[in-house]
């Protein structure tokens, strides 16, 4: 992939963060490397460091945002929308198809 876009592809499909049982978390390294192996991506330790510190951030943005002045690490646009679901299965579709042949 193209410059690091494919970092944001694998904290999305890896999730943002994780709980803690009280409040959000950044993701360990014990879940990236969980991921890493469940889905047979091999990610250098740049990237897992990368991918840990953008989860970071996601927490500390999310924690300000308690502030009603400051935006949340997310916004509507991110929502899932009829149209954009679709776009997504097809991407998945596709995939698949790929991965096949």
């Amino acid at each position: 992939m193209l410059g690091y876009v494919h970092l944001l592809f694998f904290l999305s499909e890896i999730g943002y963060v994780e709980s803690n049982g009280m409040a959000l978390a950044p993701l360990s390294f014990r879940e990236i490397q969980s991921w890493s192996e469940l889905t047979k991506t091999n990610v250098t330790i740049f990237e897992v460091e990368s991918i840990r510190r953008l989860s970071l951030a996601y927490v500390d943005q999310a924690k300000k945002a308690k502030d009603k002045n400051c935006p949340p690490p997310y916004s509507p646009d991110t929502l899932m929308t009829v149209d954009k679901r679709k776009n997504v299965d097809s991407f998945f579709r596709n995939l698949a198809r790929k991965k096949t042949k």
